[in-house]
This record gives C-alpha cells, sequence and structure tokens, in this order.
C-alpha cells in the first residue's frame, strides 16, 4: 500500500506536490537544525554550569580572604634596590660581617650594570660579589642568619673552609644584589 502512494507521488506533477517536497525539505532540514542548536544548547549550560560553580567557589575564597594578614606578608617581601642604592647595600653586607666580628680577607665586586632604559620587558639585573671571611662559628652562623633579612640580596654560592694561617673557619660567599 505504501509503495502504491509512493509511485502515485512519485508520478504527480502538480503544484501540491512540489509544495509538499518543500515542506518535507524543510521538516528535513529544520530537526537536523534543531539536533545541532540543542547540542549547542547543552554545551552552553554545561559551560555556564562550570562558571557558575567556579564564581561559587571564588566567592567562598574571596570572603574568607584576610586583607590585614595578606598586607602583612607583602610588606615583608624585600623588593629590589634602586640602582643608585647597590654600593650602600654592599657596604651594609660588609658592615653585617664585621658587626659580627668576621674579618673580612678578600672583596671582589662585580660591575653593575644601569637598567635598560628602553621600553622593552624590564629584566631583573643584579651585581655579585664576592667576600671571604674568617672568624668563629657562632659568628659566622649569626651573620648568614641576617645576611638575607634587609635587603633583596640572594646568596648564590658559598663555601666553607679552614684557614692555612691560624686554622680559623674561612667562608667565601658569593651574594647578588637584586635592583631595577
Amino acid at each position: 500500500m505504501i509503495k502504491v502512494i509512493i509511485e502515485q507521488f512519485s508520478k504527480d506533477k502538480s503544484a501540491f506536490k512540489k509544495s509538499m517536497e518543500t515542506i518535507i525539505a524543510i521538516i528535513i532540514f529544520g530537526a537536523i537544525g534543531c539536533y545541532f542548536l540543542d547540542g549547542y544548547r547543552q554545551q552552553e549550560i554545561a559551560l555556564y554550569s562550570e562558571q557558575y560553580s567556579q564564581s561559587v567557589a571564588n566567592k567562598k575564597w574571596l570572603e574568607e580572604f584576610d586583607v590585614n594578614a595578606n598586607q602583612k606578608l607583602l610588606d615583608q617581601i624585600l623588593k629590589p634596590a634602586k640602582y643608585e642604592d647597590v654600593e650602600l647595600i654592599h657596604q651594609a653586607q660588609l658592615d653585617l660581617l664585621r658587626r659580627n666580628k668576621l674579618m673580612i680577607l678578600n672583596v671582589s665586586k662585580g660591575t653593575v650594570q644601569p637598567p635598560n632604559s628602553n621600553g622593552a620587558k624590564k629584566k631583573l639585573q643584579f651585581a655579585e660579589t664576592s667576600v671571604t671571611v674568617t672568624g668563629a662559628w657562632n659568628d659566622i652562623v649569626a651573620c648568614l642568619n641576617e645576611f638575607e633579612k634587609n635587603y633583596l640580596v640572594v646568596i648564590n654560592n658559598l663555601h666553607l673552609g679552614t684557614n692555612s694561617q691560624n686554622g680559623r673557619i674561612e667562608l667565601t660567599i658569593k651574594y647578588r644584589v637584586y635592583y631595577e
């Protein structure tokens, strides 16, 4: 029976047949479009749901955020020195060694380049210094505990040994003073 209906429909040359074909094509394309739009809708819902859950987590984090504790932490972070202050910081570090009763045997300073003034991305610059001192163990430990506290000074090499002349402990420190 369906076969007969399809045969009769294919032989029909009327405007009704053309209208039916157009309507069937629109229905098929509409169904395909609905399928893809529903998939897109589901993706958007999943994305919005994920964003919502992230915003809820961020809200909770922000509500628990302690501004005062964070500010105290930021205040403790050492900042790079100004280019003009690098020599003063070197002197302060040498004074620290002297205050801790360490005898300075040798100081070797690297060159300090002026900061780049061009518009390129700034790179944190440093001045490297090597100091050899001799002294008692307790004085060396006390000095090392204070060495990196006041300025953005980082010890990047440390060598302990004994001085062959007097048998005291000899310490060689290579450190960098970071500046902008």
